[in-house]
């Protein structure tokens, strides 16, 4: 949706501007603090399984993102 408000004037651009920067913000912190706390989960988890299916789980996950990302998968970040 594009919004184009009559007689727009340099104070109500920088508002909107201001508005924008503050909403993308937020979005950022709230993500950021999601995947930190899945991250945290993740590991509470995986610490009380058993470390014998690492290595098949590497394999898998190795798989699944080679699947998905392709190229775009920096080789030093697999390993």
């Amino acid at each position: 949706m594009d919004i184009k408000p009559p007689m727009v004037d340099d104070q109500l651009h920088s508002l909107i501007t201001d508005a924008t920067h503050t909403y993308g913000a937020h979005i950022c912190d709230a993500v950021r603090q999601h995947i930190s706390t899945k991250w945290a989960e993740a590991k509470s988890v995986a610490a009380t399984r058993n470390a014998s299916n690492l290595a098949r789980a590497k394999d898998i996950t190795e798989r699944q993102l080679t699947r998905r990302l392709g190229r775009r998968l920096d080789e030093t970040r697999h390993q």
